[in-house]
């Protein structure tokens, strides 16, 4: 994160700077005498043409008609090298070229002598003047400019002090110059009254004239010499500016340098820990391939289990079905029946029997749960249905058969199990029909294009000791049918995950008679339809029983 925030500072800072650059005004000079207008407050960076010798030419500040404008104009510097040629010092150091430069100023040895100032270089061609001989512009890199920026900068500032000195003794000058006009004004007006010689007089006022003369060329000496500073003070200014952007470049140069050195040491510190992370990823890599190994291993042992604990599960299932009875078809009732258990083994079965010639017993039991257990469960409870084997129980009346299976199944003793159950059983003699349901939905019977529906309220085998449970009697009609079946048959979860309930089961069922198209196989086939599986959910137990009296 310090990192990102580094270069995004670094970035930040090279793009002001570039914006900054973006600002200055380019000028180029191709000829002498060309002349180019400037404000005073605009930032200029000046090109030489091809055509121009750098070395002998130099830059002349005019001012303009108004005080924020200046122009600047390419002259021929040869005569100033000349005068620096001649000069003693030549060869010593800038201060004292500027030394004898500012010697050249005139000074008035005696107010009494009248002598006419001589012009004075403008102090901008001397700077000018100075940055060639200094070779400024030849500077190869910003390190070798800056100490010369440096330089001029207070060769500039010191031009501009021996200005304000000389100013200062101008003006002082100027006052003396006041006093003695005041002095010989009143040595005057005394002759005068006394009538003194005439001719001293007259010398008095020539004297008067000529200080007032020596008093406006000094005039006109500080008149140039403000002029000058104020060219020097924007040449102070531009190179202050200049010496600021140097040292915004140096600073801008470090970070670049502080950021290629993050950058790298980023760089080696990601392959550092690239390779320290390879290591430990070829390590992980050569336990996983053991790990891919021994799991494979232990798969291939599990499959070789799976497929034996199918093949029992599949011997277990056929054993549950072996255990269903034939299609029966005799003068009193027709059955059939179809069954399918889910893709685990399931808690349904199912059986019919006659208990004597006069009675036919049919029931049908939903253990909780799948698996063994739940099978296991089913079957014992079957038996036990099949072979009468409950001692001091009358096998014709359901009520007594739930009993004594409540008080011997009850699921505390069996690990939680418990089952619902729809027992009946048909007189053949007298048409009647006894049935009791413990936690079963309601049986149907099919008379004509109605359905009754076989209901009893008992609660399910196995949940609460000595209780007792009921059953129920219905007159059997000639072609009446029995529909006897677990909830698996229509507790099934379509595609858009519905749960499909009882009351859709007996809408179905109606549709279907209706269309003669009804037929258990295919019942259960709409039902895979129906889930969009391979298998059901539960168990699929469906009894049709046909009676024929």
């Amino acid at each position: 994160m310090r990192f990102i925030f580094i270069t995004l500072f670094l970035l930040t800072s090279i793009i002001i700077y570039a914006q900054e650059m973006s600002k200055t005004r380019i000028i180029i000079f191709n000829q002498l005498g060309q002349k180019e207008k400037i404000l005073s407050d605009e930032k200029i960076s000046i090109i030489y043409g091809k055509n121009i010798n750098t070395e002998y030419v130099y830059l002349n500040y005019i001012p303009g008609k108004r005080p924020e404008e200046y122009y600047i104009e390419l002259k021929s510097i040869e005569p100033f090298l000349q005068d620096i040629a001649s000069s003693d010092s030549s060869n010593d150091s800038l201060r004292n070229i500027i030394k004898n430069l500012q010697t050249k100023s005139l000074k008035s040895d005696s107010l009494s002598h009248n002598i006419k100032a001589t012009p004075k270089k403008n102090d901008y061609e001397v700077i000018d003047s100075l940055i060639k001989v200094y070779k400024f512009k030849d500077a190869e890199n910003v390190f070798d400019k800056m100490p010369k920026v440096k330089t001029l900068i207070e060769a500039v500032d010191d031009i501009g002090k021996q200005n304000n000195i000389q100013r200062n003794s101008n003006d002082n000058e100027m006052k003396k110059i006041d006093n003695q006009i005041d002095s010989l004004q009143n040595l005057i007006r005394r002759a005068d009254k006394l009538g003194l010689n005439k001719n001293k007089i007259d010398e008095y006022l020539q004297e008067i004239a000529s200080l007032k003369n020596r008093k406006n060329e000094i005039q006109l000496i500080n008149n140039q010499l403000v002029q000058n500073n104020k060219i020097l003070e924007k040449e102070l200014i531009a190179r202050n500016a200049e010496y600021d952007s140097l040292m915004r470049l140096i600073y801008i140069m470090i970070l670049i340098i502080a950021l290629i050195i993050v950058i790298t040491l980023a760089i080696y510190y990601s392959y550092y820990q690239k390779k320290k992370y390879n290591r430990q990823l070829s390590e992980i890599n050569r336990q996983l391939e053991l790990t891919n190994n021994e799991l494979y291993h232990s798969n291939v042992e599990n499959e070789n289990l799976l497929a034996i604990i199918k093949g029992e599960l599949n011997l277990a299932s056929k054993y549950v079905i072996s255990l269903f009875p034939s299609e029966l078809k005799d003068s009193n009732v027709e059955t059939e029946w179809f069954y399918k258990s889910s893709e685990e083994l399931g808690g349904d079965s199912f059986g019919y029997h006659y208990i004597d010639d006069e009675n036919f017993a049919m029931y049908l039991i939903d253990v909780s749960g799948h698996g063994v257990g739940a099978a296991l469960h089913s079957v014992q409870v079957l038996n036990i249905l099949q072979n009468s084997a409950l001692l001091n129980v009358d096998f014709r009346k359901p009520d007594e058969v739930m009993n004594a299976l409540n008080s011997i199944f009850q699921m505390n003793h069996y690990g939680g199990l418990y089952f619902t159950i729809f027992y009946c059983v048909y007189n053949t003699i007298n048409n009647t029909l006894t049935y009791s349901a413990a936690g079963h939905p309601p049986m149907l019977l099919l008379r004509d294009d109605d359905l009754l529906y076989l209901e009893s309220q008992n609660i399910f085998i196995g949940a609460v000791p000595d209780i007792n449970y009921t059953s129920d009697v219905i007159n059997i009609n000639p072609k009446d049918i029995l529909y006897i079946f677990s909830d698996g048959i229509y507790e099934i979860i379509d595609i858009e995950q519905r749960v499909w309930t009882y009351e859709d089961f007996i809408v179905r069922l109606t549709k279907e008679r209706q269309n003669h198209n009804f037929s258990l196989c295919k019942f259960y086939e709409d039902n895979l339809k129906i889930s969009g599986k391979k298998f059901l959910d539960d168990d699929f137990s469906f009894v049709k029983v046909s009676f024929k009296k």
